[in-house]
């Protein structure tokens, strides 16, 4: 008996994943030069992006913006690798459709400004502290000491009848630069933020710590006398994210097999415009709670790559010397800045 052979559909993540392998396919050139001309670090890129399909909430994204914020992510030098906690693809739902914006963590802020010249911290303070803020010829000074006991940061009600602000402080070769960022100023850049602004669930909702230090220390490194255009594209790009969007029609339902077969402009719209977005609701992802240390293993080969090209190495001579390097080696030859110039009188052997 002659039976019709059914071909089975691809699953919605193969179909998504296929679809944003076209699109890098599409965004070589593009990539390639995002990844400072290293073709192997574009072919991670496009790797990790056709991971994105594990992450359900990302899944279920309009593709072309999730591919969109993906090059954002890219062009700022972070990773799009979530576990990295250093930028998150965020979904918000409008009218029916979900979309994906860019949002920069904690980590993210610090590594950029780390890169830029900079260690940048932050630590949140309560009526229940002990605090002193004084400022003089010589400069802001903090005096604190945490009341630990009296604390109750799992609380978001607590945190935020409670918050008096935040310290923060950058270090750069010419010393310290200390700030304070009262809880005034904090709520204000909270409140630029939609989901809170309607009230929706949010990263806000349950990890307002995490969110209040990640707005300070994102507002001070905006502020820093620095030219350094990967930090500056960062802060643009995520401010660019939370504006208010434009309003538009709900599309028709399109399936990734139809995108598949009709996207060969990757940066088009999938949707109508002109309606109203009253219904908006946002979703952020949350920041994982981490201790942070910004010489975390995603950093200290960035962090010696980067040294070595200003110490006159060119980016393929530092990328096959760090092939034999380790994070922890990395960080040893960091503390050393004369192992450094030892590490380039070797490579020019």
């Amino acid at each position: 008996m002659n039976q019709l052979q059914q071909t089975k559909p691809q699953s919605p993540a193969k179909n998504f994943n296929s679809l944003m392998a076209k699109f890098a396919e599409q965004k070589m050139s593009e990539i390639i030069a995002l990844s400072g001309g290293s073709k192997v670090k574009a072919d991670k890129f496009v790797t990790d992006l056709t991971l994105l399909g594990m992450d359900k909430s990302i899944l279920e994204c309009e593709p072309v913006s999730v591919f969109s914020v993906a090059l954002k992510i890219a062009q700022v030098g972070l990773s799009i690798v979530k576990e990295q906690k250093q930028a998150y693809i965020v979904p918000f739902v409008e009218q029916g459709v979900k979309k994906a914006q860019l949002q920069i963590g904690y980590i993210g802020w610090r590594i950029l400004a780390k890169r830029a010249g900079y260690d940048i911290d932050a630590e949140l303070v309560y009526e229940c502290d002990k605090f002193e803020y004084t400022v003089d010829e010589n400069g802001k000074k903090f005096i604190f000491e945490a009341n630990l006991k009296d604390r109750n940061e799992t609380d978001t009600a607590w945190i935020n009848e409670n918050l008096l602000g935040a310290m923060v402080w950058a270090r750069d070769k010419n010393g310290v630069t200390r700030d304070f960022i009262s809880a005034k100023k904090l709520n204000q850049l909270k409140n630029t933020n939609q989901a809170v602004k309607k009230g929706k669930f949010s990263a806000w909702t349950n990890w307002s710590e995490e969110m209040f230090k990640a707005k300070a220390i994102k507002y001070v490194a905006s502020k820093l006398p620095t030219d350094d255009f990967m930090l500056m594209s960062a802060v643009n790009a995520e401010n660019e994210a939370y504006k208010e969007q434009p309003k538009f029609e709900a599309p028709a339902a399109q399936n990734l097999n139809e995108l598949l077969s009709s996207s060969e402009k990757p940066n088009s719209s999938v949707g109508a415009k002109n309606s109203q977005t009253d219904d908006a609701e946002f979703i952020e992802a949350a920041p994982v709670e981490v201790e942070i240390d910004v010489n975390a293993d995603v950093l200290p080969l960035d962090a010696l790559q980067s040294e070595l090209i200003k110490r006159g190495a060119s980016e393929d001579e530092a990328e096959k010397l760090l092939a034999r390097v380790s994070p922890d080696e990395a960080k040893a030859y960091l503390a050393d800045p004369n192992a450094i110039d030892n590490l380039m009188e070797n490579l020019r052997r």
